[in-house]
C-alpha cells in the first residue's frame, strides 16, 4: 500500500524525482546543448560573412519578394530564421529521447517494483515523471531561442515574428507530445510497443484522415475542401501537429485529458504487466484499425481508379486484400505471436463493413449531390464566384465567404444565368465510378503537397443559393479534376453572369476594391475623331500602375485615392440608372490581358466602330497573377499582396453615362467634346499614335502603352 502524504510532501517527492531524472538524462542534455550551440554559431558565421556578397543579397531579396521571408530581410534576420529552425527541430528530437528515457520505469519489472515500494502514489509518480520530461525538454529549447534573440538585439536588429512564435509553439507541442506518449506508455507493457504505437498513431491517423477527406471531396464534386484546413479533425490524435501553434485550446484540453487519464490508469496498472505486450488493450485495437484502414484505402482506391472489376468492386477487393494481412502483421508485431488474433478480429470485420458502405454512399452519389441544381423559382437569392473577375479584399471567396455570398444577388435574370451556368458545368462532367476514384488521388495530392501550385487547389468558380425555405446550398469547383470530358475541357462560359448588372454591382473590382488594392487603373480613349486625313491618338491616363511613379505623386485636382473614388462612385451611379440597352455597351470591350490591363489601339478602333457613342474605357487590375515572374513581383506591380485577389476588368463609358463623364472632365481627363486628353499630372500618361501602332519597329512599345521618355 502507498502512504497518504500532504501536498507539500508530494511537491518535495516530485522535486526529488525531477533531480533523479535530470541526473539520468544529463548526457542527452549536454549533447543537445553542444549541437544547438554549434548550429547557432555556424548559422551566425555564415550569415555575417556572406552579408556583403552581392549574390547573397539577391537571394535575400528573392526570399522577401516571394513571401518566404519578411520584406527588408538582412543577414541577421536570416540568421534568426535558420538558427531558430534548427534549434526547433533538434528540440523535438531530444524531447522524444527524454520522454522515452523517463517513462522507461513502466516497462521494467525491477524498476516498477522499486518505485512501487516508495512512499508515493502511482498517479503522483506518473505526474512527476511527466513534469520532469516537460521541463527537461522545454527549458533548454527556450534558453537557446532566447540566446538567438539576445544576439539579434545586441546586433541592432529586432526579433522577427517567426522566431517569437516558436516559443509558444514549442511549449504547446512538447506538452501534447509528452502527455500522449505518457498515456501510451502506461497502456503498453514494453517500450518498443510504446514507441511503435506512438509513431503509428502520428503517421497513420493524419494519412487516414487525408484518405477520408480525399474520398469525400473526390466523389462529391463541388464540396469545398477548405473546411478541413487547420481543422482539429485532421490531426486529432497526432500530438506532433500541436507544434504548428494552431488549435491551442484543443491541444490544452487534449494534454490535460491524456495526463489525467494516464495518471488514473497508472494507479490501476498492475506492476506485473511490465515487460508484457500490453497493460491495457484499447490502444492496440486503435492502432490495428488505423493501420489496416490506411493500407486498405490505399490499395482499394488504387484498384478503383484503375477500374478493376468495374471500379467499386475493385475497391472492395483491394481494401480486403490489403487490410486483412496488415491487421494480422500488426497483431504479430505487437503481441509477438498469434495469441488472441481470432478473439480480437471483430474490429477488423466492422472496419471492412463500415468502410465499404461509406465509400459506396460516396461513389454512387446516394444523396444526389453532384447533379443537384436548385430551380430558379425556388431560389430567394444567389451568389457566384469567378476566380478572374470576382474581387475579394482578403482570402478566397470560398467556404464561409461563399456561404455569405448567397444573399448577394436577388435579380431574377442574373439568378437564371447562374443556374444555367451551373447546369452546363455539371453536364460537361463525367461522374463515372472510375473518375471518382481518380479524383480522390487528385484531391489528396493537390490539397496536401506544397509542390503543387496554389492555383490547382483553389476553386475557379463557385455557386451559392439561398432557397425560399432558408436553406443555403454552395458548390466550389476546382478546374484541376478528373471529371472533365476531354472534348469540353475548360470550356466553361460564364460571360452572361460576369457581364450582368447584378454581378458587376456586387462582385466586380470597381465595386469592391479600394485604391490601395489596385495594381493598375487606366482611363483611355481617342483624343479626337478619327478621319481619313488624320488618325486619332489613343491617350492613356493611369492613376495606379507599377510602370510609373508612386502613390505620393500629385494627381490633377485630387490625390490618386480620391481620384479613383470619384470615378468609381460616379460609374456605379450610372450603372444603377442606365437602361439594359446602354448597359450592353458597358461590357463591350473585352481586351484584358492576363497580367495587366493594357490599352490596345486596334481593339479600341474596333470598339468605336461597334459602339459609335463610346467616350472612353476604364480598365483596372488588382493583385498579381499566379504566373508573374518572381523578379517582377516588386517592380512590375504597384501591389503584389498575396492576400489580394487577382482580377482584371474593363468597362466602356458611353455618352449616356453623364455622371462619370462629368467627373472625368472635372479631373482633366476629358475635354469639353468628350475626347480623352493627355494630362501630365497623371501617373504615367502616354500616347499611342496610329503611325506608332502600325510601324513594326515601334510595335513592342506602342502596344504596351509605354512611353520611353518616362524612364
Amino acid at each position: 500500500m502507498t502512504q497518504k502524504t500532504s501536498f507539500k510532501s508530494r511537491l518535495k517527492q516530485m522535486l526529488s524525482f525531477f533531480l533523479s531524472d535530470l541526473k539520468s538524462c544529463n548526457t542527452f542534455l549536454i549533447v543537445f546543448g553542444i549541437i544547438s550551440a554549434v548550429a547557432i554559431t555556424v548559422c551566425f558565421t555564415i550569415c555575417v560573412v556572406l552579408g556583403n556578397d552581392s549574390s547573397f543579397s539577391m537571394m535575400l531579396s528573392a526570399l522577401s519578394i516571394t513571401g518566404i521571408a519578411n520584406s527588408g530581410i538582412g543577414e541577421i534576420e536570416l540568421f534568426q530564421y535558420s538558427s531558430a529552425s534548427l534549434v526547433y527541430l533538434i528540440s523535438i528530437v531530444f524531447t522524444i529521447i527524454y520522454t522515452v528515457r523517463i517513462y522507461s520505469y513502466l516497462h521494467n519489472k525491477r524498476k516498477a517494483d522499486l518505485y512501487g515500494s516508495l512512499p508515493i502514489g502511482r498517479a503522483t509518480l506518473f505526474i512527476a515523471k511527466s513534469v520532469s520530461a516537460y521541463l527537461m525538454s522545454i527549458i533548454p529549447a527556450i534558453f537557446f531561442l532566447s540566446l538567438i534573440s539576445i544576439i539579434s538585439v545586441c546586433s541592432g536588429h529586432s526579433v522577427v515574428s517567426e522566431v517569437t512564435k516558436l516559443f509558444p509553439e514549442i511549449c504547446m507541442g512538447t506538452l501534447a507530445s509528452i502527455a500522449f506518449f505518457g498515456l501510451i506508455a502506461v497502456c503498453c507493457g514494453t517500450m518498443l510497443n510504446s514507441v511503435l504505437m506512438f509513431v503509428a498513431v502520428c503517421v497513420a491517423y493524419p494519412l487516414s484522415a487525408i484518405f477520408i477527406k480525399g474520398t469525400v471531396v473526390g466523389c462529391f464534386d463541388g464540396f469545398y475542401v477548405g473546411i478541413f484546413k487547420d481543422s482539429v479533425i485532421m490531426n486529432a490524435l497526432n500530438p506532433l501537429a500541436a507544434y504548428d501553434g494552431i488549435n491551442v485550446i484543443y491541444w490544452l484540453i487534449f494534454s490535460v485529458v491524456c495526463i489525467a487519464l494516464g495518471a488514473f490508469l497508472a494507479k490501476k496498472r498492475k506492476a506485473e504487466r511490465a515487460q508484457s505486450a500490453f497493460a491495457f488493450h484499447l490502444p492496440c485495437y486503435i492502432i490495428k484499425v488505423l493501420v489496416s484502414f490506411l493500407a486498405g484505402m490505399f490499395l482499394g482506391v488504387l484498384f478503383g481508379s484503375m477500374n478493376v472489376f468495374g471500379g467499386y468492386a475493385g475497391f472492395v477487393f483491394g481494401f480486403i486484400l490489403a487490410s486483412v494481412p496488415v491487421y494480422i502483421i500488426v497483431h504479430l508485431i505487437l503481441y509477438r505471436g498469434f495469441s488472441k488474433l481470432i478473439k480480437t478480429s471483430i474490429p477488423l470485420g466492422a472496419l471492412i463493413i463500415v468502410s465499404c458502405v461509406g465509400v459506396a454512399l460516396c461513389c454512387f452519389d446516394a444523396f444526389g449531390y453532384n447533379s443537384y441544381v436548385p430551380k430558379a423559382q425556388d431560389i430567394k437569392s444567389a451568389g457566384f464566384y469567378d476566380a478572374n473577375s470576382n474581387y475579394q479584399a482578403k482570402g478566397s471567396a470560398v467556404g464561409k465567404n461563399l456561404k455569405d455570398m448567397a444573399d448577394d444577388i436577388t435579380d431574377k435574370d442574373t439568378i437564371t444565368f447562374i443556374t444555367n451556368s451551373h447546369s452546363n458545368l455539371i453536364n460537361k462532367r463525367d461522374y463515372s465510378i472510375q473518375n471518382k476514384f481518380k479524383n480522390t488521388w487528385v484531391s489528396m495530392f493537390t490539397d496536401n503537397f506544397l509542390f503543387f501550385s496554389k492555383e490547382l487547389s483553389q476553386p475557379y468558380c463557385g455557386y451559392a443559393y439561398k432557397l425560399n425555405d432558408g436553406r443555403i446550398i454552395t458548390r466550389a469547383y476546382n478546374r484541376f479534376n478528373a471529371f472533365y470530358n476531354s472534348d469540353t475541357l475548360y470550356d466553361d462560359d460564364n460571360t452572361d453572369i460576369i457581364n450582368s448588372k447584378g454581378y458587376i454591382k456586387t462582385y466586380s473590382p470597381i465595386a469592391k476594391a479600394e485604391y490601395d488594392d489596385l495594381s493598375e487603373f487606366a482611363v483611355f480613349g481617342f483624343n479626337r475623331k478619327d478621319t481619313e486625313k488624320k488618325h486619332a491618338d489613343l491617350v492613356v491616363n493611369r492613376i495606379a500602375s507599377g510602370y510609373y511613379g508612386d502613390d505620393s505623386q500629385s494627381v490633377a485636382l485630387t490625390g490618386p485615392g480620391e481620384t479613383y473614388k470619384r470615378i468609381k462612385d460616379a460609374f456605379l451611379k450610372d450603372i444603377d440608372n442606365c437602361s439594359d440597352e446602354e448597359f450592353k455597351k458597358v461590357v463591350g470591350y473585352s481586351n484584358t490581358f492576363y497580367g495587366s490591363a493594357d490599352p490596345d489601339y486596334s481593339d479600341y478602333s474596333t470598339l468605336v466602330e461597334s459602339i459609335p457613342d463610346v467616350v472612353c474605357v476604364i480598365q483596372l487590375a488588382t493583385g498579381a497573377p499566379y504566373n508573374i515572374y518572381i523578379s517582377d513581383l516588386s517592380s512590375y506591380y504597384k501591389s503584389a499582396d498575396s492576400d489580394t485577389a487577382y482580377t482584371t476588368a474593363s468597362y466602356v463609358i458611353p455618352r449616356s453615362f453623364t455622371k462619370t463623364i462629368e467627373v472625368l472632365q472635372d479631373l482633366g481627363m476629358l475635354d469639353k467634346n468628350m475626347y480623352v486628353k493627355a494630362n501630365d499630372d497623371y501617373n504615367g500618361t502616354s500616347i499611342i499614335t496610329y503611325d506608332d501602332y502600325y510601324d513594326d519597329s515601334d510595335y513592342s512599345d506602342s502596344v504596351s502603352g509605354i512611353d520611353d521618355s518616362e524612364y
